[in-house]
């Protein structure tokens, strides 16, 4: 559903039509960067708040990895990661050590 999406607004952004889109969605956000390119004219930016100085910074760049920091990202590593702790140890329990 995302793949169909981008590709809509990307033919929409080469045809003309500037837009702005305000996002959380990894899935989204992947898919643009994958489906861009470097004909198109996508930037990704990202806003941060410093909890010590209350500053609001922000992150810019051409490609999504150009974005740091990037709580989306580190959001979706932490998820991953714990999902395959999970695992492995589902797979111990099992008696599969060797896999792990």
């Amino acid at each position: 559903m995302a793949e169909t999406l981008v590709r809509i607004l990307l033919q929409l952004q080469r045809d003309g039509v500037q837009m702005f889109i305000a996002t959380h969605n990894y899935v989204l956000l992947k898919a643009f960067d994958i489906q861009k390119t470097p004909d198109d004219n996508i930037r990704f930016l990202s806003l941060s708040h410093d909890g010590e100085t209350g500053r609001i910074g922000y992150s810019d760049g051409e490609n999504y990895h150009d974005i740091v920091p990037n709580e989306i990202s580190e959001a979706y590593t932490y998820i991953y990661d714990e999902e395959m702790r999970r695992s492995i140890g589902e797979l111990r329990e099992r008696g599969y050590e060797k896999l792990c």
